[in-house]
């Protein structure tokens, strides 16, 4: 998840003992900051995915798009993995929605009320009149009030942190149905997901319905944190094999995406290209737990100044998910046109990431801004 790092805070053990705090791990940067700079990728190469180019370059901004697509997955296996690893027992529930309601609720609620300040504004400017029930459809169903509508995660993020907690203490005395029940809660949704595609365009896709969304990123959420787990105590040999089958997996996960966008693009496929920009469907799952997998297997040190990199830009990596749309949305005002050529928009996704982690930066410096992000 794009939050406040995390690395260097203290597991707890079933009786409540607080061990010495684990040494700075670089490679849970490396995830923050490829997934931030992926969601980037992604609200700015999307009309190329909507209408590729048969063209080389074309190809790079569909590749391009749909690595930016296995991002929110990817969020949600690092945010559940350092929750659900401090849950040992039920009396460390309350104390773990009351660090995520201060680190990550409430700089969410200022944020949501920021964008529907500016939402509110652009209604008044453009001459039309401020309809409550209007602002509300749009927000909690076309998810498109102003630059906030990519919330939507910290939305259904919420939802999911009420019920997982249970969900991984439940699976410590029914291991096997407990997963089963993951399991069959995956498929459902991603079956919901395909078929509300396929008879409801792109408003079908559930993202705003965050009750089902919810429900289909909690297998995600809670298996980042199981595997996680098992991972960390697979023996170098294990841990690099699975490294390598995760890299095939990660192959296999963009080729998919990049041929369902080219070969069934066609508007008289019902799914089309819109079952390849998904992030809540099977190449972008398969994707994300690749790389999830390699980084977490990855044995060998970062050089010093690219772990300092890593680790400064790992620790904006919130405020970048955050403000960036906001950032997308002044930039283009400045250089209209920039993202409608492949190279102009993989430019314009390099400039909104440095210029939302400056911000980012400069807002955590403020002192009465610091704490909402």
């Amino acid at each position: 998840m794009p939050s406040p790092s995390e690395n260097n805070s203290p597991e707890r053990t079933s009786e409540s003992v607080v061990p010495p705090r684990r040494p700075h791990d670089w490679r849970f940067d490396l995830i923050r900051v490829f997934a931030a700079f992926g969601v980037v990728v992604a609200h700015t190469t999307g009309s190329f995915q909507i209408a590729p180019e048969p063209t080389a370059l074309g190809a790079l901004a569909v590749f391009a798009h749909d690595l930016g697509h296995s991002t929110v997955p990817l969020f949600f296996l690092t945010a559940g993995y350092f929750a659900l690893t401090r849950i040992q027992n039920a009396d460390d529930v309350p104390r773990f929605w009351r660090k995520r309601l201060k680190r990550v609720w409430i700089p969410t609620l200022f944020w949501s009320a920021c964008y529907v300040v500016l939402y509110l504004a652009s209604y008044i400017a453009s001459g039309r009149s401020v309809d409550a029930a209007r602002v509300l459809h749009d927000w909690l169903w076309m998810g498109k009030p102003g630059a906030g509508y990519h919330l939507w995660f910290l939305y259904v993020l919420f939802a999911v942190e009420l019920f997982a907690p249970w969900v991984v203490l439940a699976r410590k005395k029914r291991r096997r149905r407990v997963d089963a029940g993951l399991f069959a809660l995956w498929l459902a949704s991603g079956a919901y997901t395909v078929l509300s595609i396929m008879f409801c365009g792109d408003d079908g896709r559930g993202r705003l319905f965050f009750g089902v969304l919810a429900v289909g990123y909690l297998p995600w959420y809670c298996w980042g944190a199981l595997s996680g787990v098992r991972i960390r105590r697979m023996s170098t040999f294990a841990q690099r094999q699975l490294g390598n089958y995760s890299i095939i997996i990660a192959v296999v996960g963009v080729c998919a995406m990049v041929a369902a966008t080219y070969f069934f693009g066609d508007a008289t496929f019902p799914v089309g290209y819109r079952y390849a920009r998904s992030d809540f469907l099977p190449p972008s799952l398969l994707l994300a737990f690749g790389l999830w997998s390699h980084a977490l297997t990855r044995r060998d040190a970062a050089p010093p100044g690219v772990e300092r990199a890593l680790r400064y830009f790992g620790e904006l990596s919130f405020g970048i998910y955050v403000l960036h749309i906001a950032v997308l949305a002044l930039v283009t005002r400045v250089a209209p046109g920039a993202s409608e050529t492949v190279p102009g928009a993989l430019a314009l996704s390099v400039v909104a990431f440095f210029c939302s982690a400056l911000l980012a930066a400069i807002i955590k410096k403020t002192p009465f801004l610091r704490r909402t992000l």
